[in-house]
């Protein structure tokens, strides 16, 4: 869903967790039926089942004519090469409706799982954004960055795509602000808006652009069951372990989650069910 609320967008994001194979075939069906009812767009989040590139080239066929957003890839994953390349394709495959949402979402995906680094994410999400826009741009791209070297590509065309960081913590926030068409918001509460969406804004204005025109895109998780335990326990176990990671822990304890500590410390030593328990 994307501010501000006159031109608010409700979307789908694909895939569902928990994610049952065929996850793809699923997504598909999916996207087919929501959208047939009304939904207007579809962002696809990246973490351990579908490759969000090649789903969203999928998805581009099966539900034309529908926004296609990544929300979001994690940047550490893909080259700046890949990225721009896969932004470029799906720019062409959706006809110009294709966002690229890119974040550095966290140590375990990036680290543990993928094998790539995972520091410096402030100066390596600015290296790559400046980058992936000159590329679509057309322009001859050669970098000697801190975190980015590459030399003399260019791309055999330009696409206008829009670019979308998922963002947590106050910096990343404002950078998002600074440089980004968008930010994609996680798991943020109602009451934390304003203090999230003002870092944002603030962002842009040093930057000299207008607050206004940065679109937000927010996720909203939401689970059918049938008993609100099962509802919580669910929450409890699948979001525990993302409170538990170091940016995700930082954000929720800015947003006054108190419990985030004991998140932390429980999952520090393994003890799932005290992370559980510790979630409100």
């Amino acid at each position: 869903m994307t501010t501000p609320m006159n031109r608010a967008r409700l979307g789908l994001t694909l895939p569902t967790i928990p994610a049952q194979p065929p996850i793809a075939k699923h997504a598909l069906a999916l996207a087919k039926d929501l959208c047939a009812r009304g939904y207007q767009e579809i962002w696809l989040a990246e973490v351990n089942a579908a490759e969000s590139y090649a789903l969203a080239g999928a998805l581009s066929q099966a539900v034309p004519g529908v926004r296609i957003g990544t929300g979001i890839v994690p940047l550490q994953t893909r080259t700046v090469m890949i990225h721009a390349m896969a932004a470029l394709t799906l720019h062409e495959l959706t006809d110009g409706k294709f966002a690229l949402g890119v974040g550095i979402s966290s140590e375990n995906i990036v680290r543990d799982w993928a094998g790539q680094p995972f520091d410096r994410p402030l100066t390596r999400m600015r290296e790559s954004l400046l980058a992936i826009k000159k590329l679509l741009a057309g322009e001859k791209v050669s970098v000697e960055g801190k975190t980015l070297q590459m030399k003399n590509l260019r791309l055999a065309g330009t696409a206008n795509v829009p670019i979308y960081v998922g963002a947590l913590n106050a910096q990343m926030l404002r950078l998002a602000g600074a440089l980004a068409d968008g930010v994609v918001l996680n798991m943020v509460p109602e009451h934390a808006l304003p203090q999230v969406l003002a870092e944002v804004h603030a962002g842009a204005r040093e930057a000299g652009r207008d607050p206004a025109a940065v679109e937000i895109v927010s996720r909203l998780h939401v689970h059918v069951a049938d008993s609100l335990q099962e509802g919580r326990d669910l929450v409890r176990r699948a979001f525990g372990p993302y409170v538990a990671t170091a940016g995700y822990n930082r954000f929720f304890r800015w947003i006054g989650m108190d419990e985030a500590a004991q998140v932390a410390e429980c999952f520090a030593t393994g003890d799932r069910k005290g992370v559980a328990a510790g979630m409100s």
